[in-house]
């Protein structure tokens, strides 16, 4: 055996210079283990360094497959080939790019809404029932259903009622602001611990596997639109928030408020108009000029525009509904989350399961309470 000699072997005691010996092949070994661990270290850097969190910023790089997918879903396969057909060039479905939009629900499907209740009924019962600058002089209509969305919610089961209630009475709470003052009123309330998940604040309730995919279709020549029934201003001040977004804010279709007739700036009674049902139809021919051929949705309310993009589309187009029926990370509705996906499979549009296509929900840190 070949030995390398340290400066100890110099001693004359031989049993101290055999001690003192050290295997050149022991060596050679102990620096391939110190490289080989140096390249496993990098390696697992660079994997974390690359899986989208909310809150961080996004590093622009196509993948395969967005974070926190199983890329072996049938969901995401079918959106998949669709994306791959619509942007390639030699593929007979390609799409140009000025004519590549998508649009993706914004509450229930891009922003939680169970938590326990949509984000702009939070930001209208502080309004009502909690803010002392309002509180006092809220009419007992507002007051009422305040207290119907706050039970509703406490008891996790919202009554599609409750909408068409809120259209009716919600519009006048605001009065008089501005469209900056609403927008910071909004990030105030909001930027508060949810009430329904821990380690996260309401402004922050994105669904991680969502925002991959925005990214994932912005990366492959999408124009990618938000539309909600919630208010137009909230969804902008939400989102600016986010500041890994990089979103265009022209790129929101929501509900708007009337303006006071002097002053064009604030707030006046009711909506304009209000972002549900056919009026969604009507929204996106107005503000994007042509039919989206994607739409993402999660809802039976947003049958009607599905069918709209979907049918007799000029290009190929796809139809995909998050169905929340994961009841361990969200707070889900399984009879609705079955619902729509057996609409989904009679329409022949995308049934994307929360609960088996989605690695997370959240995050690893964002739990249910």
């Amino acid at each position: 055996m070949i030995f390398v000699m340290t400066e100890n072997s110099v001693l004359k005691d031989d049993k101290k210079k055999k001690t003192n010996m050290v295997p050149a092949g022991a060596l050679t070994r102990w620096k391939a283990i110190t490289v080989l661990s140096w390249l496993l270290l990098s390696l697992v850097a660079f994997y974390l360094a690359n899986q989208l969190t909310v809150g961080e910023e996004y590093q622009p790089e196509q993948v395969d497959i967005p974070a926190h997918w199983d890329g072996n879903a049938e969901s995401f396969r079918e959106i998949k080939d669709f994306v791959d057909a619509v942007s390639n060039e030699e593929n007979p479905d390609f799409v140009q790019e000025d004519q590549r939009i998508a649009l993706i629900d914004f509450d229930g499907c891009l922003f939680s809404e169970t938590d326990p209740i949509p984000a702009e009924w939070k930001v209208y019962i502080y309004r009502v029932l909690e803010d002392p600058d309002y509180k006092d002089k809220a009419t007992k209509e507002e007051v009422n259903l305040a207290n119907h969305i706050k039970s509703a919610g406490e008891k996790r089961s919202i009554p599609d009622s409750l909408r068409k209630e809120y259209e009716a009475v919600s519009g006048n709470v605001f009065y008089g602001m501005s469209a900056q003052e609403y927008v910071d009123y909004v990030r105030a309330v909001l930027d508060r611990p949810s009430e329904g998940f821990y380690n996260v604040n309401a402004n922050s309730e994105y669904y991680t596997p969502m925002v991959s995919m925005y990214y994932y279709l912005r990366d492959r020549g999408f124009k990618v639109y938000l539309i909600s029934e919630s208010n137009r201003r909230l969804m902008r001040a939400i989102t600016e928030a986010a500041f890994w977004m990089e979103f265009d804010q022209s790129q929101i279709i929501g509900s708007d408020y009337n303006y006071t007739e002097d002053e064009f700036d604030a707030i006046g009674c009711g909506y304009a108009n209000f972002c549900t049902g056919k009026s969604k139809i009507e929204k996106v021919i107005e503000e994007i000029g042509q039919k989206p051929i994607l739409y993402i949705g999660h809802s039976m309310d947003d049958v009607g525009l599905m069918d709209y993009i979907t049918i007799d589309n000029p290009h190929r187009a796809l139809g995909a509904m998050v169905c929340l029926d994961d009841q361990y990370r969200e707070y889900s509705d399984l009879k609705k989350a079955e619902k729509l996906a057996t609409v989904c499979k009679v329409k022949g549009w995308v049934a994307i399961s929360v609960k088996n296509d989605w690695m997370e929900v959240f995050g690893d840190r964002i739990k249910k309470r």
